[in-house]
């Protein structure tokens, strides 16, 4: 799955479960676009549905991620080693 896809699929779901509170900016950081912890914790579980893995306990926490985009190159990276990791299965 390529970038822009993981963006829209993350731009759509933030809009639907921040009702609009989160400006959708992949740039700036996370607290300066209305990123707090409970609407963090709902985007990786969004996130964990989505694509199918679970985050490493280490990202659990917001402050691993400056912004967006570090989310997104996150999902990319996992789905990139799951997608390595059933190929040696």
């Amino acid at each position: 799955m390529d970038k822009i896809k993981i963006e829209e699929i993350l731009r759509n779901n933030i809009i639907k479960h921040s009702e609009g509170r989160i400006e959708i900016d992949f740039e700036k950081d996370l607290q300066s676009i209305g990123m707090n912890s409970i609407y963090y914790v709902k985007l990786i579980i969004v996130i964990e549905q989505e694509f199918g893995f679970e985050f490493d306990d280490d990202f659990m926490i917001m402050d691993k991620f400056q912004s967006l985009n570090e989310i997104v190159d996150y999902v990319v990276e996992k789905l990139k080693n799951n997608k390595n990791s059933e190929l040696i299965n």
